[in-house]
């Protein structure tokens, strides 16, 4: 399973709509980010969630169930996940989102892959692309982009192009 741990206040903070609900209320804010993740989560059931909050926030409305609160109460957030960075076991199936440089090297340090806040609001926020796709239009869109065969008049007018610069023996004998 594929987890993010996410600094959450700093992603918040990165969006205008997430801030003005955070304005209103910490859990506002924090309401409006996990209802924003459960969308995204729709499509993607296998992601967990892992939401770090600086102190202590009130009842939230369940979501998702792969979305998780962790109140660091005691330490700093950036301070927490670091922690649960060094403590997290599969490295390779974590990501941490942080645009707080020290968190997001430390991460880096510690063979995990980072995401600033802002690539990882814009992942969670453009519309989703259907996962099928019809090979038939696939095969279309492939045509469209190979090039057509060069006629002598397009291999006559590279070689005024280029005169003396290439051979264009091999290039004449690819087209006939």
């Amino acid at each position: 399973m594929k987890t993010f741990i996410l600094d959450a206040l700093n992603i918040i903070n990165k969006s205008s709509d997430l801030k003005a609900a955070l304005n209103k209320s910490k859990e506002a804010g924090i309401s409006a980010f996990c209802s924003m993740l459960s969308d995204y989560l729709l499509s993607y059931k296998s992601y967990k969630m892992i939401l770090v909050i600086d102190g202590v926030t009130g009842q939230l409305s369940k979501y998702s169930p792969n979305i998780s609160l962790i109140n660091s109460i005691d330490i700093i957030a950036d301070l927490k996940i670091k922690e649960l960075i060094s403590n997290y076991k599969q490295k390779s199936n974590l990501t941490i989102v942080s645009s707080d440089t020290e968190v997001y090297n430390f991460a880096r340090a510690n063979a995990t892959d980072a995401m600033t806040s802002e690539n990882f609001l814009s992942l969670i926020t453009q519309p989703h692309k259907s996962k099928i796709v019809n090979s038939r239009q696939t095969k279309k869109n492939k045509n469209k982009e190979k090039p057509s065969n060069a006629s002598k008049k397009e291999i006559n007018e590279l070689k005024s192009l280029f005169k003396e610069d290439f051979d264009f023996g091999e290039l004449e004998d690819l087209f006939n």
